[in-house]
Parts: C-alpha cells; structure tokens; sequence
C-alpha cells in the first residue's frame, strides 16, 4: 500500500512538473508569436516605406530625363536659330560696308555691324558648348535611372531575404509543438 501511495506522489510530482513545463513553454510560444508578429509588421511597414521612396525617385528621375530630352530639342532649335542669325548679320555686314565705301559717315556703323557679327558668332559657340554640357548631363541622369533600376532589383532580393527571415521566426517558434497538440498558438 505504501509503494502505491509513493508511486501515486512520484506520477502527481512528475505531472505537476510537466504541466508547469507546458504552461511555461506555452507562455514562451505566446512572446514568440507575439514578436513574430510585431517583426513582420515592421519589416512590411519598413519595405512599403522603402517602395513608396523607390516609387517617388524614379518617377522624378523619370521627369527630369524627359525634362532635359525637351531641353536638349530646344537647344538645338536655338544653335540653328543663332547659326542663321549669323549668316544674316555677315550679309547684313557686307552690305553695311559696301554701303560705307558711298556713305562717308556709314564705316562707324559697318564697324558695330562687325562686332555684332562676332558676338553673334561667340553666341552661337556658346550655345553649343552648352549643348554639349547638356548631353553631358543626360547621360549623368542616365547613370542615375539605371542606378534606381539596380535599387530596385536589390529592393527585391531584401524582400525575399525578409520572407527566409520571416519563416526562420516561424520556425523558432514551433518548439512547443512536441509536448502536444497546441496549434491555436502558432500563427498560420
């Protein structure tokens, strides 16, 4: 009667062991799916953030090659404007000097239309300097779409990182699975 009665206190002390195990590994299980969760939370708030700055430059990198695509256009309509200018000022220079070789108080004026012409002339060099800094700068903005691009792909390659991150959690957070059927604690 007495090895019953001590066999009874061993199964009581041992069930009692193992139900506050079980309370502890369920109170464990609850804190990991609790973090589980909250870390998924940030980590999609996080990657939206991170879309929506991604979305927000390459829409403007996107305005601004299209910005300067026109601008390069209207340059060149300028450098032909200032080239046809020019060859109407040295026609018109011409004309002033042959008009100074009847006109004595007309050299004085073919002399102006002569620095005309050469500042015309200036004019249009530096326009087309310019041109070429603008080409410059296209390619620049060039570096920079694809540079996005590349952001982009790698924004990716996070998201499937945090995905592995995410099933990792999900997988630490199962151990108490082996005590029993407990699975209205673990997250879907």
């Amino acid at each position: 009667m007495a090895k019953d009665q001590e066999l009874d206190d061993a199964v009581a002390i041992i069930s009692e062991a193992f139900g506050s195990f079980r309370a502890e590994m369920e109170r464990i299980n609850t804190v990991a799916t609790k973090i589980a969760n909250k870390t998924q939370w940030v980590i999609r708030v996080t990657m939206g953030i991170l879309i929506l700055a991604f979305s927000y430059v390459f829409f403007q990198v996107t305005q601004v090659t299209t910005n300067m695509i026109d601008m390069i256009g209207s340059m060149d309509t300028m450098l032909n404007r200032f080239g046809g200018m020019s060859e109407d000022m040295g026609y018109l220079t011409n004309s002033v000097q042959a008009m100074g070789d009847h006109i004595q108080g007309m050299p004085v004026i073919a002399q102006d239309m002569q620095r005309m012409n050469r500042d015309v002339a200036g004019m249009r060099h530096s326009v087309s300097s310019m041109l070429g800094e603008v080409a410059s700068m296209e390619k620049n903005i060039e570096f920079i779409r694809l540079g996005t691009y590349q952001m982009a792909d790698r924004f990716v390659s996070v998201n499937g990182a945090v995905s592995h991150m995410n099933y990792n959690v999900r997988q630490m957070s199962r151990p108490t699975n082996m005590l029993g059927p407990m699975n209205w604690l673990t997250p879907p």
